[in-house]
């Protein structure tokens, strides 16, 4: 792969990219990989999280590939605390994992599909986001970026649209 221009040189920085071993989350992850980050991905499938681990070892960065569902708030600390001992502290984090309700409209959701969603987008988000940010200012820096898709722009799509944006500490 080709490296990325020096204006986007993340060399020494650590990533963390949830959602992170297939489709936007996989790109992601391996572009900050192409500038230089070392990078952690959190992700539900052992196998994808192997083939995404092959791709960043590839290129030559140190990574992790952690099976992680960002649903379960008790394994959401140890997995950072993870990164931070195999890889160092946290500079950013990429709130990418996603999950969608495709039953047709908020007359056929049930409970159990707005509790996925919430505890996914938002609660997910949240607790990781609180976690990454206690590293962050500790070391006076990084970066915490909300990924959205353009499907949230759909009001029959799905039962929330939670917009994200981008959090910088510095």
């Amino acid at each position: 792969m080709t490296k990325t221009p020096a204006l986007f040189d993340l060399t020494g920085r650590v990533a963390v990219v949830t959602g992170g071993n297939g489709g936007i989350g996989r790109s992601i992850a391996l572009g900050l990989a192409e500038a230089g980050a070392a990078v952690a991905v959190f992700g539900r499938n052992d196998e994808k999280n192997k083939r995404v681990l092959s791709e960043l070892t590839a290129i030559g960065v140190p990574s992790v590939a952690l099976k992680v569902d960002v649903t379960n708030r008790a394994g959401l600390e140890p997995a950072l605390n993870m990164v931070e001992s195999e890889l160092g502290g946290i500079d950013i984090l990429v709130n990418n994992a996603g999950n969608v309700s495709l039953s047709g409209g908020v007359l056929q959701e049930t409970p159990e599909d707005w509790d996925s969603v919430i505890e996914t987008q938002l609660n997910a988000v949240f607790l990781l986001s609180k976690l990454a940010a206690r590293s962050m200012v500790n070391r006076r820096g990084g970066k915490i970026i909300m990924a959205a898709c353009t499907r949230s722009l759909d009001p029959g799509s799905s039962l929330l649209t939670a917009q994200r944006k981008e959090r910088s500490f510095n």
